[in-house]
């Protein structure tokens, strides 16, 4: 298995850049450079005594729900370069980019449709189509034991039935946390308060704190503070700092939750099966391999990132131990609760791959 060091957050997008050259200048091969699979290796031995002709060259368009301004979308060109590696340059990933090219809200139908073969994106965009969608935030397992205990199955299997193959996570140890613009001692002292957030149960349980939770869509979060529309938001430790958020908000709860993340890799059905078996096996390897090494890259950028909003001014507030706990059950409670309500006829199964 191929390893990543984990990188800072400069040497990270220092990277990125070398990894867009490559790509680059990748972008021309054609399958005549690959060699057959019955090619002597370099011990002298043939991997197979039949001479098959090379994997032909697949190129698929990839875009993201989220901008270039989000450090995280860094972790973008390290899978492209990944499935790169691992095809042996037979499957050619195109990054067309993100909310620029195709609106967050419409990019489930661009990848149903096949308007794009890829898509980096988000439960919270598709869960109308299907509400069980929602338990991958609440996953107790790894990318890596969901690949093994039967979540991934059960949810790959959940994702063709709306139209979608799933390929797996790409943020992961990156949980939630609520931002607001006033310093608060207790979850009390969030009720009567606006915050933004992006529906599903990531509403219900701000509501069950008795915050007036309404969705945003993270192009407009700015603007949103700067007016006053809402006095806060849900979300991760990088990102907020970047766009500018920070210039509104200085005070984050640091009592995380929702760590498995909802963010998804998902390809339409035609594109995907435009690729060889083998091509297929080989993306899902480097995907697996991928889902490994952000964890690395994401602990890193989250760990650099905390001295960043120190210093320009953030607090960090922590609940009084009773509190924090409360806290953080309510948000796994208002996550199965909505299951229960929505998917009765499925949360149990879900359960099973998703609990420890």
């Amino acid at each position: 298995m191929r390893t990543w060091k984990t990188l800072p957050a400069a040497g990270l997008l220092t990277c990125v850049l070398l990894v867009v050259l490559v790509l680059a200048g990748c972008g021309s091969s054609t399958s005549d450079t690959t060699a057959p699979v019955g090619d002597t290796t370099a011990t002298g031995e043939s991997t197979d005594t039949t001479a098959t002709e090379a994997q032909e060259t697949i190129e698929l368009d990839l875009v993201c729900f989220l901008g270039s301004q989000e450090p995280i979308t860094a972790l973008i060109p390290i899978w492209i370069d990944m499935v790169d590696q691992e095809t042996d340059g037979s499957v050619v990933i195109n990054y067309r980019g993100g909310p620029e090219v195709i609106p967050p809200t419409e990019l489930i139908e661009a990848v149903r449709s096949g308007v794009v073969d890829i898509g980096f994106t988000a439960t919270s965009w598709y869960e109308s189509l299907a509400r069980e969608m929602q338990a991958l935030s609440l996953s107790e397992h790894t990318p890596w034991e969901e690949r093994e205990n039967g979540f991934f199955e059960y949810f790959s299997e959940r994702h063709r039935l709306i139209g979608v193959e799933y390929l797996g996570r790409w943020l992961s140890e990156t949980p939630f946390y609520i931002w607001v613009n006033k310093e608060v001692s207790g979850s009390a002292d969030l009720r009567g308060m606006t915050l933004r957030t992006r529906a599903g149960h990531l509403d219900v349980f701000m509501k069950s704190l008795g915050i007036n939770a309404i969705s945003v869509d993270p192009g407009e979060v700015y603007s949103a503070l700067e007016r006053g529309i809402v006095e806060g938001f849900s979300y991760l430790l990088v990102g907020p700092r970047a766009q500018g958020w920070t210039d509104s908000v200085k005070y984050l709860i640091d009592e995380p939750f929702y760590g498995a993340q909802n963010t998804t890799i998902i390809a339409n059905p035609s594109s995907w099966a435009k690729l060889s078996a083998e091509q297929q096996a080989q993306v899902m390897k480097a995907t697996e391999e991928f889902e490994r090494a952000m964890i690395d890259e994401l602990l890193a950028m989250q760990e650099e990132e905390r001295g960043e909003l120190e210093s320009v001014g953030v607090t960090f507030i922590k609940f009084a131990p009773d509190d924090a706990r409360a806290y953080t059950a309510a948000a796994y409670a208002a996550g199965w609760s909505v299951l229960e309500e929505q998917t009765p006829e499925l949360v149990e199964d879900i359960k099973r791959v998703a609990r420890k």
